[in-house]
């Protein structure tokens, strides 16, 4: 399958809460979870049902202690059975520039923090026993 993003997508865990702007109820504020993130959209594991065609406000909670405020769309919702949750790809909104640029220095920051560091590398390669070419 060719990849079709044109944007970076990071794996991450952020708390984010959300309303369904055309439910019946679209002052409610129901909670999820941010799996990954581009610039163009995120993927939000979610407790309950959304439909595609549903405009979403979403909160998005980032470590810097800045949220987020964004529309999005759902491109797709996919149920996750064994979790009794839903997992929904969705395209961001009419973002600020400035909204975007949280969410490059956000993904930044996380593909840093996913990087060895060069401390971590020649920790692991020291708990490592050399092996003995004789024995091998």
């Amino acid at each position: 399958m060719q990849e079709r993003r044109s944007c970076i997508r990071v794996e991450c865990e952020l708390s984010t809460s959300y309303r369904d702007l055309d439910s019946e109820s679209p002052a409610r504020i129901e909670c999820g979870v941010v799996k990954n993130i581009s610039r163009s959209g995120i993927k939000i594991r979610l407790d309950e049902f959304v439909p595609i065609q549903n405009r979403l406000f979403v909160y998005l909670h980032l470590p810097s202690s800045q949220t987020l405020e964004l529309q999005v769309r759902p491109a797709w919702v996919v149920e996750l059975p064994h979790l009794d949750k839903f997992e929904v790809g969705a395209q961001f909104v009419d973002m600020s520039d400035e909204q975007e640029r949280a969410i490059e220095n956000f993904q930044y920051q996380a593909l840093l923090e996913q990087m060895p560091s060069r401390d971590r590398v020649v920790k692991n390669l020291l708990k490592k026993k050399p092996s003995d070419p004789e024995n091998d």
